[in-house]
């Protein structure tokens, strides 16, 4: 993201809050709801580590730092990636796998549903 991109971004969300297709709007359609979305969850979780809190224009939906406005699990899979270093994620996940979870979020995909065929 250029600098006028993500001040574009940033003066869309103090405007118009988690209203990503208002946001996209006023970015002039520079960059995909997908792309902004993406763009927003690195930011809340950036403004969580430096502890500020999100524009009041996000009230409505949640003052949380994430895209649905919950608060944030610091041990998510996103916010792992932005608040730790590499090493303190490696450390992380090799815990994880000792203590049977695989940091996958619960979900066995096909085979635990029934097996593949």
């Amino acid at each position: 993201w250029s600098d006028e991109e993500h001040a574009l971004f940033v003066r869309g969300l103090e405007i118009y809050g988690r209203n990503w297709k208002s946001v996209q709007d006023l970015m002039k359609h520079t960059r995909s709801i997908a792309n902004i979305r993406s763009h927003a969850q690195k930011h809340f979780i950036q403004l969580y580590k430096q502890g500020e809190s999100l524009p009041p224009s996000c009230a409505d939906t949640g003052m949380g730092h994430t895209l649905s406005g919950k608060p944030l699990d610091p041990h998510s899979a996103a916010a792992i990636r932005v608040l730790f270093t590499k090493e303190e994620r490696e450390r992380i996940m090799k815990r994880k796998l000792e203590e049977g979870d695989g940091g996958g979020g619960g979900g066995g995909g096909a085979r635990q549903r029934g097996g593949l065929r």
